[in-house]
């Protein structure tokens, strides 16, 4: 079943209802996103932060609302922070419509924010991706002991292990180091009262 879209829709998220009579009787609705563009950009970065240096990955595509690659002209600009234009390709298409490129980050490049935009007809696409300088990656570092210890044990199988926030492992060296903590127990006898 065809549903005609009027002309006049603009851009936004719609319900649509559903009823059926006749032999069998139902209802329904589902939320449905409208866009009118013609064509959808994307791009992606390999990365979303860079430090000074680096080689910046990034690829862009474009397609059309049925899902089919666009394979015409695009035309891709880099802007740092202070909205300087850095590289720019004009009218350029990629292997089966992905245009894949790479951006060498200079030993001193602005840092903050910069933004890759793509434009296809008249559909734009901008992803922005961070340069900064080198900060030591945050980890998480977790140590499972067993549920409990006796006094006679000479070994304590430990379990540790470390994520980076992103979700890799780290690897490396680890040394573990324990200490038995006494503690007094005081013992208080109560009276009751009646």
């Amino acid at each position: 079943m065809r549903v005609q879209i009027p002309a006049d829709l603009t851009y936004g998220r719609y319900e649509l209802h559903v009823a059926g009579a006749g032999g069998l009787t139902f209802t329904d609705h589902t939320s449905v996103k409208f866009s009118n563009r013609s064509l959808s950009v994307f791009l992606q970065t390999d990365k979303a932060i860079y430090i000074p240096g680096q080689k910046v990955n990034f690829r862009a595509l474009a397609v059309y609302p049925d899902l089919q690659v666009y394979t015409g002209p695009m035309n891709v600009t880099i802007r740092d922070p202070n909205n300087n234009m850095i590289k720019q390709w004009l009218g350029v298409t990629g292997e089966e419509g992905v245009f894949t490129k790479f951006l060498n980050l200079s030993s001193r490049p602005v840092e903050g924010d910069w933004k890759i935009k793509a434009v296809a007809g008249n559909s734009v696409g901008e992803k922005t991706f961070t340069v900064e300088e080198y900060v030591p990656l945050k980890f998480e570092v977790k140590v499972i002991p067993p549920s409990y210890v006796l006094e006679s044990d000479t070994t304590i199988p430990v379990t540790v292990t470390a994520k980076y926030t992103y979700g890799k492992p780290v690897t490396g060296p680890v040394t573990v180091e324990a200490q038995m903590l006494t503690t007094a127990i005081e013992v208080m006898s109560a009276t009751k009262h009646r």
